[in-house]
């Protein structure tokens, strides 16, 4: 009900919105100053005639009258009567007389809004520009008009006047505009609330009729019975998904488990490949003539790092002679250079591992490629090895020689 209130209340502000606003009177009372200024014309033309161009100024604003239309805009149209009158032999007479009748329609607009009282006060000007004087023009014209919008005295005169002289048809009353039907606007404006108030009825109404279908619905045995049994498949959908998720994770932790203890025979066999070569080597060595090493500190050494610096230094150490498990990194130098170089050998099943943490095992000594373009990447493949300074303690990287690796 509350949506039907509100729909009235808005339909009786188009109406005076629309239908009964200022904008009326001002068109109104405009047609009525223009039918004025041609009721003095026929009135002058039946006291002394007209000259040809003031016949034809007189014809103009006939034709202008029956032209007028109320979607016109009112001060174009004030200006072009104006232009009539004075291009057409009215330019005394007809011009003065119409400035005043718009002066007072000016201040009608303002306060009373009464087209009487307007046309009253513009009459004494009608008169003063007969140059025969007042007793020659009849006015039988001018009195018509008021006669027209009900003025009581001059309906009384009118009475017992002669009927006026004049050979030309008289022009149509202008309609109340209060009284005047509503504009197409309005009409469509009605018609648009209407349908959004059927629409808003007809959701109501079949929301009422879905509640009351599913009342009678959940009333009878068969369908309660049916939605029981959907409930029951419901939970038992959701305790298969609760066990599904419970058997992922177990097989995620055994694959880890697995991955670890791989891990952990790599790294021996790498331990006791090592172990085996250094044995072998010092057997070389032991059996080798003791000639003095000529070239002894152009020996190349290796220490490998899991992690650099955060600001890309290595530590020497912190670095490992022997490659282990969490050997990520190898930087291969010699002892009297100043330089070495930089390399990744990592072992693939620790690509994950340092993926997820890329910003700070890998940024601070690569160029990463396609850093953006993989959501979720897996793999790392080495473009270009990067270069070291040999510092007294440390290794740092060249600047504009950071490892180059590409990620997928």
């Amino acid at each position: 009900m509350k949506v039907l209130y509100a729909f009235f209340a808005l339909l009786i502000f188009t109406y005076q919105t629309f239908g009964q606003s200022d904008k009326s009177f001002e068109f109104e009372s405009f047609e009525v100053c223009i039918r004025a200024v041609y009721a003095f014309m026929q009135d002058f033309e039946d006291a002394k005639g007209l000259s040809e161009i003031e016949k034809q100024g007189k014809a103009l604003a006939s034709e202008f009258i029956n032209n007028l239309n109320n979607e016109d805009s009112i001060s174009l149209k004030q200006q072009e009567f104006e232009e009539i009158l004075t291009n057409n032999g009215w330019g005394e007479n007809g011009k003065k007389l119409y400035q005043k009748l718009l002066a007072e329609r000016d201040k009608e607009i303002e306060s009373g809004q009464n087209i009487l009282r307007m046309l009253s006060n513009s009459k004494n000007q009608a008169s003063a520009n007969n140059e025969f004087g007042k007793n020659i023009i009849s006015y039988s014209h001018w009195n018509a008009l008021n006669e027209e919008f009900g003025d009581v005295e001059q309906i009384e005169a009118k009475k017992v006047q002669d009927t006026p002289i004049s050979n030309e048809e008289p022009l149509s009353k202008i309609e109340e505009k209060k009284n005047e039907p509503l504009s197409i606007l309005i009409w469509f404006g009605i018609a648009v609330l209407t349908l959004i108030l059927g629409v808003i009825i007809g959701v109501f109404l079949a929301k009422a009729r879905f509640s009351e279908d599913l009342k009678l619905a959940k009333a009878n045995p068969q369908i309660r019975k049916k939605l029981k049994s959907l409930e029951t498949e419901k939970v038992r959908l959701l305790q298969r998904i609760s066990t599904l998720e419970s058997e992922k994770n177990e097989l995620e932790r055994r694959s880890f488990d697995l991955n670890a203890d791989k891990q952990k025979r790599n790294e021996a066999k790498t331990e006791s490949k090592a172990s085996l070569e250094i044995e072998k080597q010092k057997t070389t060595d032991s059996d080798a003539p003791n000639i003095p090493d000529q070239d002894s500190n152009q020996n190349t050494i290796s220490l490998y790092f899991q992690y650099p610096e955060i600001n890309g230094s290595f530590q020497k150490n912190h670095g490992a002679p022997i490659m282990g498990n969490n050997s990520y990194f190898e930087i291969v130098y010699k002892e009297d250079h100043s330089e070495g170089e930089l390399k990744f050998v990592a072992d693939r099943n620790f690509y994950g591992k340092i993926l997820s943490i890329r910003d700070t095992s890998l940024g601070p000594v690569s160029e990463i490629e396609n850093l953006g373009g993989v959501d979720r990447p897996s793999n790392i493949s080495v473009l270009e090895n990067g270069i070291v300074e040999v510092k007294e303690d440390r290794f740092v990287i060249k600047e504009g020689h950071k490892l180059k690796i590409k990620i997928s």
